[in-house]
């Protein structure tokens, strides 16, 4: 929706810059979509409240969301491999049971803590993961149309393991479980297990004096969903463990989260070329076009359309890989020159 737009001019110079940078360049900008494409509207001025409407104040230094940064991940992992030595001891020894007893909503509680903070985390691997794709170079045209973030609940991990993404396959899947921990967790509410442990299993007996707590729970459900809920703890820290040791270092300048972050990786790209009249064409549609071109693509550093030197998403032969930290515009400063001599 931008190859033909005017407003990729307003990125010039923007090509590593923070998304709070961005934002108070554009923020005296209005656009509109027309003929299904980005165009400046210049007929609306902007009032102040407008313009400062979406302040982000973003943390600088680190460009990964949050949640995938190691202090998070280690502080969420800590906290579910607590919970999996907690879950026990609240349910099997008499002295700490009583605190399920008078509150039994905390297991259900801490299990749905769990279950957004996953949802958290799945979500920035989902938007990332065209990105890592692309910074690892020479990506297939079909990386350019992948988008998780808008796959259905429990379609995306069966989708992934399509396309041979087991990271995010097995993070998908991590939320499914997730689910399935508070519905294991809702069911240890007012239940002793100590009552579980007994053998042979204990018969269902009217409230009195010998009446077992056992809620709605049989000796089987209670022991599958104790099962089950174990097992999951097991594998959201295995999938938690691989995610940080694999995504938690920076290979973007800024988080791909806008509109505006992405134009600014291709404001000046020359893959820009093979989108022209693709406005109204749908993702598989694209997807044909591109492969039929026969490129690849990756993130780095490449020569714009413009002759300079930029950082972004562009056709292969990029002039190098992103770094973070690194200034590789500074860095190919003679190779540019050199060029600019030969052209003369």
């Amino acid at each position: 929706m931008a190859n033909r737009s005017h407003i990729l001019m307003d990125f010039k110079d923007m090509d590593t810059v923070t998304p709070d940078e961005i934002h108070n360049r554009l923020k005296a900008h209005r656009y509109t979509l027309r003929n299904s494409s980005l165009a400046p509207e210049e007929n609306a001025p902007l009032t102040q409240a407008e313009k400062d409407m979406y302040d982000q104040h973003n943390l600088p230094g680190n460009p990964h969301p949050l949640m995938l940064r190691l202090p998070a991940g280690i502080l969420f992992i800590l906290g579910m491999l607590l919970f999996l030595v907690l879950m026990p001891i609240f349910l099997f020894q008499p002295k700490v049971n009583i605190v399920t007893e008078k509150a039994p909503w905390l297991l259900t509680g801490i299990a749905v803590a769990i279950k957004i903070a996953w949802g958290t985390l799945e979500t920035d691997v989902r938007m990332i993961e065209p990105f890592y794709i692309l910074s690892l170079r020479h990506a297939s045209p079909k990386v350019l149309t992948l988008d998780y973030t808008a796959m259905a609940f429990g379609w995306m991990p069966i989708r992934a393991l399509m396309n041979g993404h087991f990271l995010v396959a097995l993070v998908g899947l991590g939320s499914v479980l997730a689910e399935v921990l508070t519905i294991c967790c809702t069911s240890f509410a007012n239940v002793s297990g100590i009552d579980f442990t007994k053998t042979p299993p204990p018969a269902p007996q009217r409230r009195g004096e010998n009446a077992i707590n056992a809620g709605e729970e049989t000796f089987r459900s209670f022991w599958i969903s104790f099962g089950l809920a174990v097992s999951i703890l097991f594998f959201l820290c295995f999938v938690a463990t691989s995610v940080y040791s694999r995504r938690r270092h920076a290979f973007l300048p800024r988080q791909p989260s806008t509109i505006a972050s992405i134009l600014a990786f291709i404001h000046q790209s020359k893959m820009l070329y093979d989108f022209v009249g693709t406005e109204g064409m749908d993702n598989d549609s694209m997807v044909t076009r591109l492969v039929g071109i026969g490129k690849s693509y990756g993130l780095g550093w490449f020569t714009g359309r413009d002759g300079e030197m930029h950082c972004g998403v562009d056709e292969e032969e990029l002039v190098s890989a992103y770094k973070h930290g690194e200034d590789s515009k500074k860095a190919n400063m003679p190779w540019n020159k050199s060029q600019a001599g030969i052209q003369i």
